[in-house]
């Protein structure tokens, strides 16, 4: 019964938004949308919350409580373009966002080459393969779990995309399929989540962020280039996509060097993390850790 009603609010808000959406201005829709992003945030949401402590590495946090009230609206309002994902690419949402680094993405494409995006649970993270889908490149996150498991309203979403041919998701247990999602395809894979295989980069202070391999060896084991991208909230609905340096070739060979693959991706990606710390969620903040100093570390093992 529970499922039911969560499935009738999620038809009935994907079809309102897109219904709002195609008679407002984008800024008058935000407005409208802005009392539902508001109740919305009264409520618990889980990747603005945290169970450890802030990383000081990242700078000043916000204490014991979770992000304040208008950055969780701003969280709510920043996820309406992923139920348009059709209509990004057009007059009235294509200069919404703004693209840097987009060279090798592009001459990747041109070249047939596949290509791995790293990325990181900080800003509208969900938006990273919509806005590069409605730029051109066929884009697709790897999501942890089952697809027969994708929750409805992604399925609603799915619909809608551009390059409807490329699934809107790959799960874990479809992983044997990625080498039939074509050469231009860029696979989207998360650094910050809890892997059986993890690597630690140290950061100043005597920090240290834990990074996901699986990222590394995938672009290792497929040949594709590995891009680091982070997608910013700029506030009012404008978003920034910046695409880094991708990691050199020398360290993605045959026994790929993670460590020194990581220590890449880290460093294009942490310092737009500490410059916009509110942007971090859980996933991301959990990563952070104070490194054991030598000697604790040689009495532990």
């Amino acid at each position: 019964m529970l499922r039911t009603i969560k499935q009738g609010v999620g038809f009935g808000v994907f079809h309102v938004i897109r219904w709002l959406d195609r008679w407002l201005p984008v800024a008058m829709l935000r407005w409208v949308l802005l009392p539902w992003a508001g109740l919305r945030a009264l409520l618990p949401t889980d990747c603005l919350r945290w169970n450890c402590g802030w990383p000081a590495c990242l700078g000043p946090g916000p204490g014991r409580r979770a992000w304040p009230w208008y950055l969780s609206v701003r969280h709510h309002l920043d996820r309406v373009p992923a139920f348009l994902p059709d209509r990004l690419g057009g007059p009235r949402w294509r200069g919404r966002c703004e693209f840097t680094g987009l060279d090798s993405l592009e001459a990747a494409r041109a070249a047939g080459r596949p290509v791995v995006v790293a990325f990181c649970h900080f800003g509208p993270f969900g938006l990273l393969s919509h806005w590069l889908r409605a730029r051109g490149f066929p884009a697709i996150p790897l999501v942890a779990g089952v697809a027969r498991n994708r929750p409805y309203l992604h399925r609603l979403k799915d619909r809608c995309l551009p390059f409807p041919e490329v699934p809107g998701a790959l799960y874990t247990d479809q992983i044997r399929e990625v080498a039939a999602l074509g050469g231009s395809t860029a696979l989207l894979v998360a650094l910050d989540v809890r892997a059986a295989r993890t690597v630690n980069v140290p950061l100043p202070d005597g920090w240290q962020v834990r990074v996901a391999t699986g990222a590394i060896r995938m672009a290792a084991q497929k040949q594709a280039l590995l891009l680091p991208c982070t997608v910013l909230s700029l506030g009012h609905w404008r978003f920034r996509i910046v695409v880094g340096r991708p990691v050199p070739e020398a360290f993605l060979g045959a026994v790929p060097d993670v460590a020194r693959a990581a220590a890449h991706l880290v460093s294009e990606l942490f310092p737009l993390q500490q410059a916009h710390p509110d942007q971090c969620c859980r996933e991301l903040i959990g990563s952070f850790s104070l490194a054991l100093p030598p000697d604790s570390a040689a009495r532990s093992s």
